[in-house]
């Protein structure tokens, strides 16, 4: 992922597979559950419960460019944006989706929308 330069937004987008060969890695990127301001919150893209098996999850989106950015919750194999729709954030900004169910295999990412 390209580190954002002046004026220029980095496209930054991640995905997390919710299926069982999700690493350590994963698990150590996602936001911890009692984080209640953005700066308990990574940058970029995190999710709270990185493997659901098809349970619930919730997708966190932190804004670390100096810019105003647009962005988007999305199921890649089904081509599924989340109904919450487009959010809009200003610098050091988050966005929280929260899925009350995942399909198991599939993969959530966070998009520019």
């Amino acid at each position: 992922m390209k580190s954002p330069r002046k004026g220029t937004v980095a496209i930054a987008m991640a995905a997390v597979a919710v299926s069982a060969m999700l690493t350590a890695s994963t698990t150590a990127s996602a936001a911890p559950s009692h984080a209640s301001k953005a700066a308990d919150y990574p940058c970029w893209t995190s999710f709270d419960n990185p493997n659901p098996d098809g349970g619930p999850m919730m997708q966190i989106y932190k804004n670390c460019s100096p810019d105003r950015v647009g962005v988007c919750a999305k199921d890649i194999e089904d081509n599924y944006t989340h109904k919450n729709g487009r959010i809009t954030l200003g610098p050091n900004g988050v966005a929280l989706w929260y899925w009350s169910s995942t399909t198991r295999g599939h993969h959530y990412t966070t998009y520019f929308c």
